[in-house]
């Protein structure tokens, strides 16, 4: 569609041209915006629907739909993995206090010693 022989483009100053580009660009981008936000209602109603789908689903079978899923989906609390205690730490050799537990990056005083000939076993522990 050919709109610039209805609109008269040559006959607007510099001014003028900016202020159309950016009041064009501020609608593309509002357009763009409403439009996402109606897929994410449309998203959101299919997803009502498969849930209460799924829902009636494990009611047939004597289910509750959370037995089912474990805790998965978006509304989940998210957890964080446990670290168990290691059964073996390193200990500096002069100064018991000073531990690592082998996790993360390796101390100042771990490498330093690894460089002056320790090894790892070496400072061992079983706790």
């Amino acid at each position: 569609m050919d709109m610039t022989s209805n609109f008269p483009l040559l006959e607007l100053s510099d001014k003028d041209l900016a202020d159309l580009q950016r009041a064009v660009s501020r609608e593309i981008r509002r357009r763009e915006k409403k439009k996402a936000e109606a897929q994410a209602r449309e998203s959101k109603g299919r997803l009502n629907e498969a849930r209460a789908a799924a829902e009636a689903a494990a009611r047939k079978y004597g289910f509750k739909f959370g037995d089912l899923v474990d805790g998965a989906g978006p509304d989940a609390p998210k957890t964080r993995r446990k670290w168990k205690d290691p059964s073996v730490v390193y200990v500096h050799p002069n100064n018991p206090d000073l531990i690592f537990k082998g996790r993360g990056r390796k101390p100042f005083w771990l490498v330093e010693l690894m460089e002056a000939g320790h090894t790892l076993a070496s400072l061992a522990r079983m706790i």
